[in-house]
C-alpha cells in the first residue's frame, strides 16, 4: 500500500475512533428524545391498526439504533493498531460489516451487543477466527441471557441442574441437561 493509500486507511480509523468515542453520549440523546419526543408520544390510547404498526416498526428502529451503538460504545478501547489490523485481515470489509449489522439485529436482549463486541474483540486479537466469531456470537443470539449469566457465575463447578442447565444445552455449550435432578456435564 502507498503512501496516499496508508493516509487514506489512517484517516478513516480516526474517524471510526471519532464514532467510538462519541456514540455513547448520541445513543443516550437519539434514545431519549425518540421514547419523549418522538413516535410514541403521539400514538393515542385508542389507535388504529396502522398507528399501531408504526409503533411498532419505531420501537424496533430504535432498539437496533440501541443495539449498535452499544456495540460501538464496547469497542471504544480498541487501538489505533487493532483496526488497522482488523482491515487488513479482510479484502472486503463491507461484508464483515452487514454480517455484524445482521448479527445485532437479531440479538433479543440489550445486554447482548457487549457481549458481541467483547468476542469480536477476542476476534480483533486474533484469539479466535472468523468462523469460531460467527459460531459463538450465533449461540450468544440464541440462549436466553440470564442463562448465559448463570453460566458465568457458575463456570467453576463439574455439573449444573436446573431449568438453566436446559436453556444452556439448547444453545450448544453443554452437552447434557436435566431439569429434574440429573446430571449436566460441561
Amino acid at each position: 500500500m502507498g503512501i496516499a493509500g496508508s493516509t487514506v486507511s489512517y484517516m478513516k480509523l480516526q474517524i471510526l475512533g471519532e464514532l467510538f468515542s462519541q456514540a455513547k453520549e448520541l445513543a443516550e440523546v437519539v434514545i431519549d428524545n425518540l421514547l419523549e419526543d418522538g413516535v410514541l408520544k403521539e400514538i393515542p390510547i385508542i389507535g388504529t391498526l396502522s398507528s399501531i404498526f408504526k409503533a411498532g416498526n419505531s420501537i424496533r428502529d430504535i432498539y437496533f439504533v440501541r443495539k449498535i451503538l452499544l456495540f460501538l460504545c464496547s469497542l471504544e478501547d480498541t487501538s489505533l493498531d487493532e483496526r488497522q489490523e482488523l482491515l487488513s485481515k479482510h479484502t472486503n470489509t463491507s461484508q464483515l460489516g452487514e454480517k455484524l449489522i445482521f448479527i445485532l439485529d437479531r440479538l433479543d436482549d440489550i445486554e447482548k451487543p457487549k457481549l458481541i463486541a467483547n468476542l469480536f474483540k477476542r476476534y480483533m486479537n486474533n484469539e479466535v477466527n472468523y468462523v469460531s466469531f460467527q459460531r459463538l456470537a450465533f449461540i450468544i443470539e440464541k440462549c436466553f441471557i440470564e442463562d448465559l449469566k448463570f453460566l458465568k457465575n457458575n463456570s467453576d463447578k463439574e455439573v449444573i441442574t436446573g431449568l438453566e442447565s436446559l436453556g444452556l444445552a439448547n444453545g450448544g455449550l453443554v452437552s447434557l441437561a436435566s431439569f429434574d435432578g440429573g446430571l449436566l456435564m460441561k
